[in-house]
């Protein structure tokens, strides 16, 4: 009997060790979290948040509690929809990570760009533990962006008509005035009128270029 007793003790101090393994492991996992440079969030099985850290508060403009009772689809109603489909997707084994850009709506009113990264911890047993969602606050990238596309579709416009009507001049003296040209000034003339024309093209490749970064053409 005395051995069964000792046998029996002896299970229940490994389990607890195990368990303060596991706590401590958790205590470190989350310090790490919260002192990340990035936003991070632990969603549940069920999809609800379940811890932000301060990188993810200073995005939104909402303290980790205040993120915890709101409905997520108020931080990012446009991709709420599609950000819950990964996630089921990742719970069911269907992929191993998902990547996406999500908008969010900050206190403020502001839209704030996010890039989502999100990878499933499973527990010992292989069952899902927690979806963990990496967000980077991209807004100031995506406002670069934004700016570079609309100044080269200012530049462009503004260079397509005046090299048009050079392109046409050209032309015009090329065929009209060949006759009457020295040969000198014809080749010249013709040359400003092969080169107009590569710029144009170049004008034009620049704009599809900016309309494909858009999403805005059509085939």
């Amino acid at each position: 009997n005395l051995m069964r007793v000792a046998g029996s003790l002896d299970d229940i101090t490994k389990l607890k060790q195990a368990e303060a393994a596991r706590q401590a492991s958790e205590a470190a996992f989350r310090n790490s979290m919260e002192c990340a440079a990035i936003g991070m969030a632990l969603i549940s099985p069920e999809a609800r948040l379940v811890k932000a850290n301060k990188a993810l508060s200073a995005i939104t403009g909402y303290s980790e509690a205040e993120m915890l009772a709101m409905d997520a689809r108020v931080l990012f109603p446009d991709a709420f929809d599609e950000d819950r489909r990964q996630i089921r997707r990742l719970l069911a084994g269907e992929i191993a990570h998902y990547e996406m850009e999500q908008a969010f709506l900050t206190r403020g009113g502001r839209k704030a760009g996010v890039l989502v990264n999100a990878t499933l911890a499973r527990n010992p047993d292989d069952s899902p533990q927690q979806v963990v969602k990496q967000l980077r606050d991209i807004s100031e990238r995506k406002e670069m962006d934004r700016m570079k596309s609309e100044f080269i579709s200012v530049v462009s416009h503004e260079l397509r008509t005046p090299l048009t009507a050079i392109r046409g001049s050209l032309g015009l003296m090329a065929t009209a005035m060949k006759e009457s040209l020295p040969l000198k000034a014809l080749h010249l003339v013709e040359i400003g009128h092969r080169n107009s024309e590569r710029l144009i093209a170049l004008v034009n490749d620049s704009l599809d270029m900016e309309k494909l970064a858009a999403n805005r053409t059509h085939f």
